[in-house]
């Protein structure tokens, strides 16, 4: 009896966990269609209506996932609020099942979405990010020409940097966060027809008021001359903040790759905070969708179903519970990333509070 109630109870709740996720989708998809269709038009950038369809379905599958805690909560209250109108929580609860006896279900159900959060949304969200790069990329250089872009291997770091009508292709072994500088550095000055004019490689090179200054230079021309500079200077708008800049957003990289990408960022000197900060939220997303349907089960269950009137009472407050919550949460996360608190206890210490209070009130019960 109690395995096929826990059947049915997943099943109603991953059915009403289908239904939000569809109306959340199509309720962002109408309003990234509009706002691609206004960003691309009015920064005067070609774009065909493929392109348009393709950004409005990539965008709308990266925010849908974004917010994937939030439909899980929003799904738990729809999932109870059937069982209410269906009075099927009274049934429930007059055959002797406790709060904790309908929580395990719950619990497996949220944990099945938990996998499939992290092994295929995240996977189609990182995919859907860098198409969306992608895309946006080649419009922008068919519309206005090549602009900056950074890629790490395990060699080092490769950017390019532009200035006025020259084009530099720059590679360096490692950062110095401190002092702005790169080391073992090979620089690739292209003209304006994109043809290689000349090859720099230096030991060092510093960003300093808008300028490389390079030392003990050794420099190769087009027509195959080599020369020795003990100093050049070579004109620049980047500066070591606009590089970090550059690299590769966390949200474009799996969870099951972005470990490998933090070691690479480690390992050349760039700052890995973000896709650090990014790699545990995507866990401590787990950890919020449990507590939310604990939330949403210890204000929902109740007795006196048929009282209509309190039951969206009960509604309302947690709806005006979740995104506050959702906000400090967010605002916690930054001030660990600003390093004013340790990074793993800003992003884990919401869910985790929220989930020993919730526990407090279930063994009350």
């Amino acid at each position: 009896m109690r395995s096929i109630l826990s059947k049915y109870i997943i099943k109603s709740y991953l059915k009403n966990f289908s239904i939000v996720f569809s109306c959340f989708f199509t309720v962002i998809s109408v309003l990234e269609l509009m706002e691609v269709v206004r960003r691309y038009f009015s920064n005067a950038i070609n774009i065909s209506l493929k392109s348009v369809i393709k950004l409005t379905i990539y965008h709308s599958l990266v925010h849908t996932f974004s917010f994937f805690a939030f439909i899980v909560f929003f799904a738990a209250i729809s999932f109870f609020t059937t069982m209410h109108n269906k009075l099927e929580l009274t049934a429930i609860k007059t055959i002797g099942v406790s709060t904790r006896g309908l929580l395990r279900p719950l619990f497996l159900a949220t944990a099945i979405l938990g996998i499939f959060y992290i092994t295929v949304f995240d996977g189609i969200s990182a995919f859907s990010f860098d198409r969306i790069k992608a895309i946006d990329t080649k419009l922008k250089q068919e519309t206005r020409g090549l602009e900056k872009s950074l890629a790490i291997t395990n060699s080092g770091v490769w950017f390019r940097d532009v200035f006025d009508s020259s084009v530099y292709i720059i590679s360096a072994k490692s950062f110095d966060r401190e002092h702005s500088s790169l080391f073992n550095v090979r620089f690739f000055e292209f003209d304006e027809s994109r043809g290689l004019k000349r090859s720099i490689i230096s030991p060092n090179a510093v960003i300093s008021k808008d300028f490389w200054n390079l030392n003990n230079c050794i420099i190769a021309t087009s027509d195959g001359t080599e020369t020795m500079e003990k100093i050049l200077t070579l004109p620049t708008k980047l500066s070591f903040s606009n590089i970090n800049k550059m690299v590769k957003n966390p949200n474009g990289i799996s969870f099951w790759n972005i470990r490998k990408y933090i070691n690479m960022l480690k390992k050349v000197g760039l700052s890995e905070i973000k896709h650090k900060s990014n790699f545990l939220s995507r866990i401590s997303s787990i950890l919020q969708m449990f507590s939310f349907v604990m939330l949403v089960t210890i204000f929902c269950i109740n007795y006196n179903s048929r009282n209509t009137r309190m039951y969206a009472i009960k509604v309302a407050i947690l709806l005006s519970l979740a995104f506050p919550i959702y906000f400090f949460n967010n605002v916690l996360i930054a001030v660990g990333e600003s390093g004013n608190f340790p990074l793993a206890f800003s992003i884990f210490a919401t869910p985790i509070f929220m989930l020993g209070i919730e526990i407090f009130f279930v063994e009350r019960r």
